[in-house]
């Protein structure tokens, strides 16, 4: 009997922390390719490892920012004992709901969505939209993503900047 095979998987650690000056930072810690589960262990001995090789100290974990999915939730509580909801998978969600509970406001993000995806899908409609703007780098409708917390705000900024232009057509 062959044992579970595994994946290689990028495992990413990054550090969020307001600096002495009070300027917020970032930083990325540390990539590391894992070919075996993820376990809990694991992934505490990943995060304090890569805390130590950046730092030189041995620095407690606060809190891991996680989007909200309960693995992720439930993963992170049990290597730091918190967990924070990312701000802004928390804005999207208020977004989303406010959105889809206002029918009105729902059907016009529809209709962008459908001109978008109509203009994204033909190269004919790609090529008239690029040559009526007058400008060395022409923008391109986005279509929104659920996964994505800004794509239906990018969707909707970048159907207003082109609107004049869509008229035109």
């Amino acid at each position: 009997m062959v044992g579970p095979t595994f994946k290689t998987v990028n495992t990413s650690s990054t550090i969020h922390f307001v600096a002495s000056d009070w300027t917020a930072r970032r930083a990325l810690l540390e990539v590391t390719p894992v070919e075996q589960s993820a376990t809990i262990p694991l992934l505490r001995k990943l995060i304090s490892s890569a805390i130590k090789s950046k730092t030189g100290k041995d620095i407690g974990l606060a809190a891991i920012t996680t989007d909200g999915a309960l693995n992720m939730t439930g993963s992170a509580e049990q290597i730091s004992g918190d967990t924070l909801w990312c701000v802004c998978h928390r804005l999207h969600l208020v977004v989303v709901g406010s959105i889809s509970a206002d029918r009105e406001v729902a059907g016009i993000i529809d209709q962008i969505r459908t001109i978008c995806k109509a203009f994204r899908g033909s190269t004919e409609l790609s090529c008239l939209l690029r040559n009526a703007q007058d400008v060395s780098r022409p923008l391109r409708f986005s279509i929104d993503m659920p996964t994505r917390w800004n794509s239906t705000y990018t969707m909707f900024s970048k159907f207003l900047r082109l609107y004049h232009v869509l008229l035109s057509l």
